[in-house]
Order: C-alpha cells, then structure tokens, then sequence
C-alpha cells in the first residue's frame, strides 16, 4: 500500500471512531524518519485506546503488521509507527 493511501486509511478510521482535531501531516521532504504524520484527540484514556485499537485492526486488515507503539494513555498519549506512517493520538 502507498504511504498516502495507508494515511488516509488511518484518517478514515480515526474519524469512523469519533477522533478529534485529526491532522494529516505531509512530511516527505521534511523528515527522514517518516512520510506522513497524523495527529489526533481523544477525550479518555479509553478514547486514546479505542482510536488506537480501530487503527491497528482496520491496517491488519489489509495485511499490515502491528506497529512499534510506545507512550501510554493514562499518560495522555500514544505513538504507533507504521514506518512511513506515524500516529500520534493525545488526550
């Protein structure tokens, strides 16, 4: 799958949960560690697990891996990496 297209995948999926304030976030030029960011909100620590989880099933759907994740909710954030797409959900 495209970086653009697994993107839009995971927009789509944060929006079908309720995701607040998702931004896609361009980066193939500007940085050497991804292509695309996107960012999003949630209003609980179950909220960030939820998003997180959707995201997750919705790309092993298409045969993705899991991704390296780290943060944690009851932090208020998490990070899941797909390699050319990172995913960035705060409380």
């Amino acid at each position: 799958m495209e970086p653009l297209d697994l993107a839009r995948k995971v927009v789509d999926a944060l929006e079908e949960k309720k995701g607040e304030d998702i931004v896609l976030l361009d980066l193939q030029n500007l940085s050497p560690i991804t292509e695309y960011f996107v960012l999003c909100s949630g209003s609980s620590e179950r909220t960030l697990r939820g998003l997180l989880n959707t995201v997750t099933k919705e790309l092993k759907l298409d045969g993705l891996s899991k991704p390296r994740l780290d943060g944690n909710p009851d932090e208020g954030w998490l990070l899941a990496d797909f390699g050319s797409v990172m995913v960035h959900i705060f409380s």
